[in-house]
């Protein structure tokens, strides 16, 4: 190494151990009694998995995640000491289900998000210590057949997400999560040909929810952008030790030989390494640490390495 590249990397690091003892300093001052979800796959941590008896999903899905290892939601508890994320049905806080939509029920009767907060406010006590987290929408984006179901209906499930955020400020909830759909549009899911229109759809989705989102307390709601963030991670490949953000893993043909370096892993799903870079930009939306640090962490990670993943 050349003793200005030395120096420099020296003074990341420095700099870099600074703003993180900042970081975890605040972090301590950002208290949850609990993480309380409603969602979709992205967020089920098991309740598919609890009334399937662990036959969905099966192996090489791991833990009754619709992932290859932990989702989003376990790493975001490990950061704010929140616990473990199991499902509702084993008398968890996660009340998310995989095939789940908006406001109908999942094409396998999988309760709707807006079922989910209707059955967690009838048989529970607000806590408004606690940090509510929506993440809702893929599967109703993928419900669009252009006839049955349409753009507009699309739209209207966009509203109806927001409106899940506003029930739960006027039971009392004092800190809520709600994270857009990413670009379902740039999945392996999405069918050829079809690509730029299931975008829209996402678009669509995102918009209304935003607009939705606008008309409630700022203090209490906070809005993590999937969709920029897998758009940033896709026209950076490798920034973050992902290098195929295109194909699926999981295959007919198997499962390939290095999933933490894929964004996709399934058809529809992302990796535990992509779920780590979501609960990354999670913890900055509630944690008050400087502007600069996620930035920094994302300029240094090539130097230093894609982060540790949990085993």
């Amino acid at each position: 190494m050349s003793h200005s590249l030395f120096l420099s990397t020296q003074k990341a690091v420095i700099t870099l151990t600074a703003v993180s003892a900042l970081a975890f300093s605040q972090l301590s001052n950002a208290a949850f009694s609990q993480i309380i979800s409603f969602g979709d796959s992205l967020s089920d941590t098991g309740n598919i998995f609890a009334l399937t008896q662990g036959t969905n999903p099966t192996a090489p899905y791991v833990d009754g995640n619709f992932s290859n290892g932990d989702i989003w939601l376990d790493y975001l508890g490990d950061s704010l000491n929140t616990g473990t994320q199991s499902a509702s049905l084993v008398g968890g806080t996660n009340y998310a289900w995989g095939g789940a939509r908006t406001s109908t029920a999942g094409n396998d009767g999988q309760p709707s998000a807006q079922d989910q907060v209707a059955g967690y406010l009838g048989t529970n006590t607000v806590d408004p210590n606690a940090l509510y987290t929506i993440l809702i929408g893929g599967n109703d984006i993928n419900a669009w057949n252009g006839f049955t179901y349409t753009s507009s209906d699309v739209a209207a499930a966009g509203l109806a997400a927001a409106g899940l955020a506003q029930t739960l400020i006027t039971a009392g909830a004092q800190s809520i999560m709600v994270l857009n759909v990413p670009d379902v549009g740039a999945a392996p899911v999405a069918p050829a040909g079809f690509e730029s229109i299931i975008t829209n759809l996402s678009l669509t989705f995102n918009s209304n929810l935003a607009t939705g989102l606008a008309g409630l307390d700022q203090n209490i709601v906070t809005l993590v952008d999937l969709f920029s963030i897998g758009q940033a991670i896709s026209a950076n490949v490798g920034s973050n030790g992902l290098t195929n953000v295109d194909d699926a893993c999981l295959t007919l043909s198997g499962v390939c030989a290095n999933p933490d370096e894929y964004l996709y892993w399934d058809a529809l799903h992302p990796t535990t390494a992509a779920h780590a870079l979501i609960a990354d930009a999670a913890l900055a939306t509630v944690v008050p640490v400087p502007a600069a640090l996620p930035l920094m962490i994302f300029a240094l990670s090539g130097l230093f390495g894609a982060r540790k993943l949990r085993s």
